[in-house]
């Protein structure tokens, strides 16, 4: 018995802790660049003072800024659309931290540009990677980041200024119900500029998700840079006494994974619990 117990040790050996890979999931605020929806104030900052602190040879620099709370990459708090929703300083920290899926259906919004997904599209994930946990973050993948910041194939249209004439993908409100009658989402995020397609004239997937004080992020960057499953995302929105939204900095980090070294299938995978079961198995029969 000794040298299975050896073998498998050895074998044991090899495996390494995958580095942590981390993904920054928000866009930076630039003057005259950063997206904003029609209406709000745009993205201003002004030098207050840089040089050398008087007297000293100390170098500071200090700034100010100014604009709207729904902007680049921010998060919708369920009083945005919610009278009786709570403001944004207020949204639980476990609301915004969480394992996440992607659903992706960015090649059915290459097709359609007012594509909503559907019910039938979540499901679809479920038949492919199992159900989706209870209370994720669920994020709809539409491919529409490539273009960010380009106002016009952003929002779809020669006039971004002019909400009627936007086209680009959303959530149908019947899959937003469909998510929150099964308990299955906390937070919402995508990468156009709304959960509610452009020519959306009811708003009915912020109405679902905000009514149940369930916020969403809006202008989401690098989603194709996450897997379907498997990432554990981080929202850190302004922590604004009162607001309706704010900017946010979003991130993920993908899970840890043990792999092998070289010698043993490439493909091969082991988590760390998986190690301790081994151990465990192979000193019970040793």
């Amino acid at each position: 018995m000794i040298f299975p117990l050896v073998l498998g040790l050895a074998f044991i050996a090899t495996a390494r802790t995958a580095p942590t890979k981390w993904i920054d999931m928000s866009y930076p605020f630039v003057e005259n660049v950063t997206i904003y929806w029609p209406g709000n104030t745009l993205y201003q900052h002004r030098m207050v003072f840089e040089g050398h602190y008087p007297g000293t040879k100390i170098f500071i620099t200090i700034s100010d800024f100014i604009g709207g709370e729904h902007g680049g990459t921010h998060i919708d708090a369920p009083r945005h659309f919610n009278e009786a929703g709570i403001t944004l300083e207020k949204i639980p920290i476990e609301s915004m931290v969480g394992d996440a899926i992607v659903v992706n259906v960015s090649a059915k919004c290459d097709q359609d540009r007012d594509y909503q997904m559907s019910v039938d599209d979540l499901k679809e994930w479920e038949k492919t990677y199992g159900p989706i946990p209870a209370k994720s973050i669920v994020f709809m993948y539409t491919g529409f980041g490539r273009s960010y910041p380009d106002k016009k194939k952003y929002f779809g249209t020669n006039t971004p200024t002019n909400t009627s004439t936007f086209h680009f993908p959303g959530i149908d409100p019947v899959a937003a119900q469909w998510l929150v009658d099964n308990n299955k989402i906390k937070l919402f995020g995508i990468d156009t500029p709304s959960f509610d397609r452009g020519q959306s004239l009811t708003f009915g997937s912020h109405l679902i998700l905000l009514k149940r004080n369930i916020p969403g992020i809006e202008n989401v960057a690098n989603l194709h840079l996450l897997p379907p499953k498997g990432a554990e995302v981080f929202a850190a929105p302004m922590k604004i006494k009162e607001g309706s939204g704010g900017p946010c900095r979003l991130y993920a980090r993908i899970a840890d994974k043990m792999v092998v070294s070289r010698g043993v299938d490439p493909g091969f995978h082991l988590t760390p619990g998986l190690v301790l079961m081994s151990i465990t198995f192979l000193l019970i029969n040793f």
